[in-house]
């Protein structure tokens, strides 16, 4: 019992159950986090060319990432006439082209044909445009950020670069080499919590994976690192938490990104995307189990656990009480 009015370290404020269960709170998510935060959408080799192009959705609203002859793009994908969405998957485009009325766009959105313009005598193909969002790459990696007024993408990530800068192979050269994705009946912050709990390692994952003797959590202005073993390790393994989220494990054979994208309360997406360089790649084939753990095993093990925090979280009782420390 603590007498003097203090809270002991390792004692969480933790949510209450209707963050987990709500639809309101979900939607207050959605745009106080989600979409004022930089998120990755893909990677720059994936838009090597003019016209290159990839969608996503972001805090519920659907973006479109484009390359020109001048760099990248993103902007809503949504027609400025009637709202039509204007690309779909990913591909390469000339222009992009609504296929409701037939407006064309300039690859970084400038409207640039208007059938039938005569019928629409107001419309100053000047000035209309689709509307713009931020976009910064990073290490290969391409962020995108809805918030207009939001840091830039390296003052957000602020230590974390220099962290990643350590590591031995080079980031640019990384290239997407297997992705699982996962439909889950879960809240997105539960299986972020789960990803920054160790103490839960040597009794869910008892037979898949070994607690490192070492783990110091360190936060990193709104993120988190995570570095186990020993100290001359550190430069080649570590494990960091990108508010809101995303989940790197980075490692001598590869980089793994987890990344969940919220759907509802209670339904998230989680891609798991391993990338090496091709160095790593003739090194550790991504295929040889004896080389990599079995990450679908790892995450049947987690996803067992968040379904059933889940369903706890209908209970007026559910709340983190207390996080452990490093372990």
């Amino acid at each position: 019992m603590h007498t003097n009015g203090t809270r002991p370290q390792n004692q969480a404020n933790g949510l209450l159950n209707t963050h987990y269960t709500d639809a309101g709170i979900f939607a207050q998510e959605s745009r106080a986090i989600f979409q004022r935060s930089w998120q990755i959408v893909g990677r720059m080799e994936e838009l090597a060319n003019s016209g290159d192009y990839l969608t996503c959705t972001l805090g519920g609203e659907p973006i479109v990432v484009v390359r020109d002859r001048t760099g990248l793009h993103a902007m809503y994908n949504v027609c400025a006439h009637r709202g039509m969405r204007l690309a779909e998957g990913q591909g390469n485009y000339r222009r992009l082209y609504c296929p409701y009325h037939g407006w064309t766009y300039d690859l970084d959105g400038k409207l640039r044909g208007v059938p039938y313009e005569k019928c629409l005598p107001g419309v100053d193909r000047s000035q209309i445009r689709l509307k713009p969002v931020q976009v910064e790459s990073w290490g290969g990696f391409i962020f995108v950020n809805l918030d207009p007024d939001a840091p830039s993408l390296l003052a957000s990530l602020g230590g974390m670069v220099d962290r990643w800068r350590s590591y031995t192979a080079v980031w640019e050269d990384l290239r997407e080499v297997k992705r699982y994705t996962y439909e889950e009946p879960i809240n997105w912050k539960i299986f972020m919590e789960n990803a920054t709990d160790y103490y839960h390692i040597p009794f869910i994952h008892s037979e898949t994976l070994e607690l490192p003797p070492i783990i110091e959590n360190v936060a990193c202005g709104q993120h988190f690192q995570l570095t186990p073993v020993t100290p001359e390790e550190n430069y080649r393994r570590f494990f960091d938490l990108i508010f809101p989220n995303m989940y790197f494990h980075v490692g001598p054979s590869k980089v793994q990104i987890f990344r969940v994208l919220p759907v509802a309360p209670d339904k998230s997406y989680v891609d798991v995307i391993l990338y090496q360089t091709p160095e790593q790649a003739e090194e550790y084939p991504i295929n040889d189990p004896r080389m990599h753990r079995d990450i679908n095993q790892i995450l049947h093990e987690d996803f067992m656990i968040c379904r059933v925090l889940q369903e706890q979280a209908a209970s007026r009782a559910y709340r983190i009480l207390y996080t452990a420390t490093d372990l």
